[in-house]
């Protein structure tokens, strides 16, 4: 049973905008994108002077994992307990189990105005100079989705807040405290909290089974 880890740095923040950086700048590591170099810079001539075990350690556990670009780097956005989103790029603090509240189904509804309206009076442009073979039906679809927009209620999806270091091995507690001593500091300067720290376990089993071989093959 293999295991790796990830090491959750919960913020009050969409972590996509940081995740990079604030790991670059943490632990000196960045993936093949490049993304962080600034701060790895940052990294290496802050910690003149720290001790090997420290910096050997986390040389040695920070892992990089292929991303869904096939792209190698050291850390990923995570979902946060505690916070959902609705699916338009607004997030609360509050469970899933929670219904919307008026103000968040109203709020809900507007963004899905702004976003559909552009379209909508690209629809009406184009029926009314016969272009891209845009008819009088194909716009009254468009106008009646708009409408329905009166009815509609959000669903809660997760909220990725949380920053996640891939480790092979989990943190002493020694270079713990100096990782996230500096991620705080980081996202402290650029007005985000760090407002927990979780370590997730990966689990990965590997089975084998004996088949024969067909005759004739």
């Amino acid at each position: 049973m293999d295991k790796s880890y990830i090491l959750c740095l919960d913020t009050d923040h969409y972590a996509g905008n940081f995740e990079r950086d604030v790991t670059a700048y943490a632990t000196g590591v960045v993936g093949e994108c490049e993304v962080g170099q600034e701060e790895a810079t940052k990294f290496f001539a802050e910690t003149d002077g720290v001790s090997d075990s420290i910096l050997d350690e986390i040389d040695n556990k920070v892992t990089q994992t292929e991303d869904e670009h096939g792209c190698f780097r050291p850390c990923s956005i995570q979902y946060t307990p505690g916070w959902v989103n609705n699916g338009m790029g607004r997030a609360y603090r509050q469970s899933m189990d929670v219904p919307p509240t008026p103000e968040q189904i109203e709020e809900y509804r507007q963004c899905q105005r702004d976003y559909q309206l552009p379209h909508l009076e690209k629809a009406r442009e184009y029926t009314a100079k016969g272009l891209y073979s845009w008819t009088p039906e194909g716009l009254e679809r468009e106008e009646q989705k708009y409408r329905d927009i009166a009815t509609n209620t959000p669903s809660w999806f997760g909220a990725c807040y949380s920053v996640g270091i891939h480790l092979s091995e989990p943190f002493s507690e020694e270079t713990l405290k100096f990782v996230l001593t500096r991620a705080k500091n980081y996202l402290t300067s650029r007005g985000i909290a760090l407002e927990g720290v979780r370590l997730l376990t990966e689990t990965t089993t590997t089975e084998e089974t004996s088949l024969e071989i067909p005759h004739g093959a």
